[in-house]
């Protein structure tokens, strides 16, 4: 359906839902949006516009969709103030905490989207050249670069509505949804990545996991920012819930925000329907690819037999396992979902991926899934 939005108005668009621009121009998170151009919100993803001229909008809702205008901007005047901060300043590595549901992807995307376009109408912008604004994506639970389970590093080269829209630069297979039961290979996939990261940007955005709460939660915070070394620490907080690492650092390195008004929590059950239209939509086209097990290293032991039913306890365990499929060099080329291992000793498994030539070995994760990307359960 059609409709006009006046000039001046803000909105808060909830998915699923899809617009497409007929007239006029908006604003989505930073981002200038004109004919004839189309967003589309999946389930469980919600968005601010601005209406910056009279602008006609072709509106499709779908279930629970919907449009509601609001009275103010959901982007506290801080957020900008810290943008144009960052305009003068260009600190190398900007680090984002802060708590479950606080809107750090949100805030991550704002920012990069900021930066991108203003810089270049910045007086301080002497040269043509493009600022090199590279995010690295560690909320593994909630991932947007990259299928759910993964840090994702991507260049954003224009500015974007969803991180989705980019395209993952590297990615490392984590294998679970929390980094509290895979600390070490979070952190190792950190350093890696921070190094590719540093490399090809100008500002590098971390955006971080939720886990900042209680004694392990601040360990884990303390590593982090021991392995990150950020020029910039930004506290996205609803009151003072991360004193302890304003306290811990100077007020240089501190920036505190404040949650965005609009910021809603939502409960396990959401965040696991969220992650699951995610991964349905990495698995969307994937195909049945089949490794052989004396070619790749899997860390299984497979037994030397031909006979039918002989790897059934190892396919009771291993059916249904994400996987990360990896390269000579330890990078992760993409994922996939282990079937079974034949009598003939070949692993099967459904993946997106079709070269097969450059996977080397399996990374096995502790997430089990359906061919379809619903979540089974998974290995404490």
């Amino acid at each position: 359906m059609k409709q006009i939005f006046r000039k001046g108005r803000i909105y808060l668009l909830s998915g699923p839902l899809r617009l497409c621009i007929e007239k006029g121009k908006i604003l989505a998170i930073g981002k200038e949006v004109f004919p004839p151009e189309q967003i589309s919100i999946p389930w469980g993803k919600r968005i601010p516009l601005e209406i910056l001229e009279d602008t006609e909008l072709d509106l499709e809702l779908g279930e629970n969709g919907s449009v509601n205008e609001i009275s103010f901007s959901t982007i506290p005047q801080e957020w900008d103030n810290f943008v144009r901060k960052c305009i003068q300043t260009k600190p190398k590595t900007v680090v984002i905490f802060g708590g479950i549901d606080t809107g750090k992807t949100f805030l991550t995307t704002y920012l990069a989207n900021r930066l991108v376009k203003d810089f270049y109408s910045s007086v301080l912008s002497l040269s043509k050249e493009k600022l090199k604004i590279v995010i690295l994506d560690c909320d593994i639970g909630q991932s947007d670069i990259g299928p759910p389970g993964t840090i994702g590093l991507a260049r954003v080269e224009k500015p974007v509505v969803f991180l989705s829209e980019l395209t993952a630069e590297a990615i490392h297979f984590v294998g679970a949804y929390s980094p509290a039961y895979v600390q070490t290979e979070y952190f190792y996939g950190l350093k890696k990545l921070l190094k590719q990261g540093l490399e090809i940007s100008e500002i590098l955005i971390v955006n971080t996991p939720g886990w900042v709460y209680g004694e392990q939660g601040r360990m884990f915070t303390g590593k982090e920012i021991e392995i990150l070394n950020p020029e910039i620490i930004l506290l996205l907080e609803q009151g003072k819930e991360l004193e302890y690492l304003a306290e811990e650092f100077t007020k240089e390195q501190i920036t505190r925000l404040t949650v965005s008004t609009y910021a809603v929590p939502r409960t396990p059950q959401q965040r696991k329907n969220l992650r699951e239209t995610i991964t349905r939509e990495y698995f969307r086209n994937a195909k049945e690819m089949v490794l052989s097990a004396d070619e790749i290293v899997t860390g299984l032991f497979v037994p030397p037999m031909r006979q039918a039913g002989q790897t059934t306890l190892l396919n009771d365990k291993i059916k249904g396992l994400v996987a990360g499929l990896i390269d000579s060099e330890d990078n992760c080329l993409g994922l996939g979902i282990v079937q079974e291992i034949d009598s003939e000793k070949k692993i099967h498994l459904l993946t997106p991926l079709s070269d097969k030539e450059k996977i080397k070995s399996l990374q096995f994760g502790s997430v089990y899934l359906n061919p379809d990307g619903t979540e089974v359960g998974s290995i404490n």
